[in-house]
């Protein structure tokens, strides 16, 4: 599955089915539609059950998450309980600056085939 998000911070609700791999392949672009740099940032992922709360799941570039110039893809198996959790999606630059670029709701639906 692919997903376009835009630099302006984004909403974007993502439905999963429990014990399933997380496959998603999310392409970043500027205001003007040209690709991000990416090459200077380190992205992570984190899944909660509300914000200020620990982590339930985070996926790093060393766990589940590989970034292509201005593409982020996401490969893991994740185990949480059927529920709605949040998360976002986090950029650090060398820099120093840091970007959260997309958040929201992470539903996982019950599976039916075990």
């Amino acid at each position: 599955m692919s997903t376009t998000v835009a630099q302006i911070p984004d909403s974007l609700n993502i439905k999963y089915y429990r014990n399933d791999s997380f496959t998603r392949v999310f392409t970043f672009t500027d205001g003007n539609n040209d690709p991000l740099n990416l090459s200077t940032a380190t992205v992570k992922m984190q899944i909660r059950k509300r914000p200020g709360e620990d982590a339930l799941i985070t996926i790093t570039e060393d766990d589940g998450l590989t970034v292509i110039s201005n593409t982020v893809v996401f490969d893991k198996r994740i185990d949480l309980a059927k529920g709605s959790y949040k998360y976002d999606i986090q950029f650090t630059y060398d820099s120093g600056v840091v970007r959260t670029y997309v958040s929201g709701q992470f539903i996982v639906i019950d599976d039916i085939t075990r």
